[in-house]
């Protein structure tokens, strides 16, 4: 997953291992905060111009207290609709993946948005995402 590096944030070191598809890896022992999303999604727009991408954000390694309720919300704006096609999240564990089930119950992304536990079926999910688009 970790080949064709596309840029860094402060965020996340970001990959773009096939075509549209880009990797997330999200490597913080720190509060994420509302600045550090912003420079993340300032970063990506512009490495991918004007294409549609799917994004696979690994954040098996970030405890959800790491994470600010004001990030959570600006995640799920649809301002990163024109570029983002649907996102993939990897969590790790059964108390993650219950709280990252609320963040997407209240905060309702309006990009398709589903967790994962195991990274070859994120893949393969976007990898569905993006032939159903393709297709349209």
């Amino acid at each position: 997953m970790k080949t064709n590096l596309l840029f860094q944030s402060s965020l996340a070191t970001v990959y773009e291992p096939e075509p549209d598809i880009l990797f997330a890896d999200a490597q913080v022992d720190f509060e994420i905060t509302l600045e550090m999303a912003m420079e993340f999604n300032q970063k990506a727009k512009e490495f991918i111009k004007d294409r549609k991408i799917y994004i696979l954000f690994d954040g098996r390694n970030i405890s959800i207290s790491q994470i600010s309720p004001s990030v959570m919300k600006y995640s799920s704006n649809n301002d990163h609709s024109n570029y983002q096609a649907a996102i993939a999240l990897l969590i790790g564990g059964r108390v993650a993946r219950g709280i990252a089930n609320a963040y997407v119950r209240i905060f309702r992304p309006i990009i398709p948005t589903r967790l994962f536990t195991d990274e070859q079926e994120a893949l393969n999910w976007l990898r569905q995402m993006k032939a159903q688009n393709t297709t349209k």
